[in-house]
């Protein structure tokens, strides 16, 4: 693939052609001194230069960290080249060599960028070897060129090891803000439902109240013998008219639990039988087996009316998910554990991941009920997680426990 403009290795190529048009100079200031030109000078490298720019436009190889890690080869046996034949060692302008350095710790895996490292402090200790005193006159300047060496080899570590932490503190801060992010869009979604939920239910007050007092006006001119005909059906109205003002009323001590963040310790083994008798009222005839809670006796958690809601939710949808559910638990090392398990429709790997942290459309809904579950039990210091395999899903909820005294 042709790099795209804005690429790393466009700016790269335009360097490259920089370099070609550059070594003309010396290469024509050769020609006209008549001095011959040698496949080991000038003119090699030149040669050189154009060979790596041509295969630069090539697609090899197919992965871009590969293919600019062998740009960034080809790079720096060239500058090797250049500095070499305007000094070798003690050409002050081998500093220039770190330049490629930088763009492989910023742009290429570190293990590559290493052996980048490594090439680089290569070309370096062999120009050293390659220089003689005697060949360049400088009598008695080896140490000077021996500290220039390990300057350039003390710089590149030091440059590497910089980038290196910089570039890890820059992938925890994004992976920070990434959580900002979905923490802001999941409370901004857990607005949305609870401004909803808290219109329907105002909306939801006076027609149930207005059905109520229309229940007591027919009764009032219902004749003798049609009262005691209709009585069963009256009784069972006034029974569901009384469970929706029991929901309504529960819903205000919810919201005034969570406005006032009023927490309170529950006891587990209170907990867990009122949500099986609510699970038997809403869901009756479920097949749900419960299996044995061990040591929540004694035990409780610190919270408020919203925690059972939750709890219900995830029940819910593990029986709507169908098949047979089994519920479980256990506390250990200072956290409750209730794991719900269900032989219904299995999640993918994706929505295990996704689930609870976001909205996820589904044949059943958007995924709202583990959503509410998710950041209620995070309220409290939980979390809940999905696992499973292609024939089960379990679904655990962890939260921290508390002993309770006797008056609690």
């Amino acid at each position: 693939m042709t790099p795209t403009e804005r690429s790393p290795e466009q700016y790269l190529q335009w360097a490259r052609w920089l370099l070609i048009a550059v070594l003309l100079v010396p290469i024509g200031q050769d020609v006209l001194s008549g001095t011959a030109l040698t496949v080991d000078g000038w003119l090699g490298l030149w040669c050189f230069a154009l060979a790596v720019q041509l295969v630069a436009y090539s697609p090899w190889p197919r992965a871009e960290h590969r293919r600019l890690s062998l740009h960034l080869l080809c790079d720096i046996v060239l500058w090797n080249g250049v500095v070499w034949l305007t000094g070798g060692a003690t050409n002050p302008f081998a500093a220039l060599l770190l330049i490629p350095l930088v763009l492989a710790f910023l742009l290429l895996p570190w293990r590559w960028a290493a052996l980048l490292l490594i090439a680089s402090i290569a070309g370096q200790l062999v120009q050293l070897v390659a220089v003689s005193d005697a060949h360049l006159g400088h009598d008695g300047m080896g140490g000077h060129f021996q500290a220039m060496v390990a300057g350039f080899v003390i710089a590149a570590l030091l440059l590497a090891l910089t980038l290196l932490y910089l570039r890890r503190q820059l992938h925890l801060r994004d992976l920070d803000l990434q959580r900002l992010r979905e923490t802001q869009l999941r409370d901004e979604q857990l607005l949305a439902v609870g401004t909803a939920a808290a219109q329907l239910t105002h909306e939801m007050a006076t027609p149930v109240q207005s059905i109520g007092l229309l229940l007591d006006e027919m009764e009032l001119t219902l004749a003798p013998a049609d009262r005691q005909e209709t009585d069963a059906e009256r009784q069972l109205i006034r029974r569901q008219l009384e469970r929706i003002q029991g929901l309504l009323a529960d819903w205000r001590l919810i919201a005034e639990d969570v406005r006032a963040r009023r927490l309170q310790a529950l006891p587990l083994d209170q907990l867990l039988q009122s949500v099986r008798q609510l699970l038997s009222i809403t869901r009756p005839g479920e097949p749900v087996a419960w299996g044995e809670m061990k040591g929540v006796a004694g035990s409780g958690v610190r919270a408020d009316r919203t925690l059972m809601p939750a709890i219900l939710s995830l029940l819910n949808n593990a029986l709507d998910a169908g098949g047979s559910v089994r519920v479980s638990g256990y506390c250990s090392a200072g956290l409750w554990r209730l794991d719900i398990d269900n032989t219904g429709r299995p999640l993918t790997p994706e929505q295990r991941a996704r689930l609870g942290a976001e909205c996820l459309p589904s044949d059943d809904g958007f995924g709202l009920g583990a959503l509410v579950s998710y950041a209620t039990l995070e309220r409290f210091g939980g979390r809940v997680y999905w696992s499973g395999d292609e024939h089960s899903t379990r679904t655990r909820l962890e939260l921290p426990i508390q002993e309770l005294s006797e008056g609690e």
